[in-house]
């Protein structure tokens, strides 16, 4: 073999689990090439976030920017009374 891919479901597995990858491989006498020093390293590994952790990632750092500013938030989502739910009449 002499490519492989590894696919985990998050960070945290990517960080546990390349170990015990690394063992398999060793016991099947395979070498997965890690960096030892001045060794430039040769495995990769690639974290993709879930939707849900980039939106996460988003409203955090529009939180924070909104909390940094003095201006008016406006939420297009609100509920808001429209021009025709006053009851003002209309001439």
């Amino acid at each position: 073999m002499d490519d492989g891919a590894f696919v985990f479901n998050n960070r945290k597995d990517v960080e546990t689990r390349s170990l015990i990858a690394f063992i398999q491989m060793k016991r099947l006498d395979l070498d997965m090439h890690i960096s030892v020093g001045d060794k430039i390293l040769k495995t990769i590994a690639m974290y993709f976030p879930s939707r849900s952790v980039i939106r996460s990632w988003i409203n955090d750092h529009e939180e924070h920017l909104l909390s940094q500013s003095n201006l008016p938030v406006f939420d297009p989502l609100a509920k808001t009374k429209s021009f025709f739910q006053t009851n003002v009449p209309y001439h």
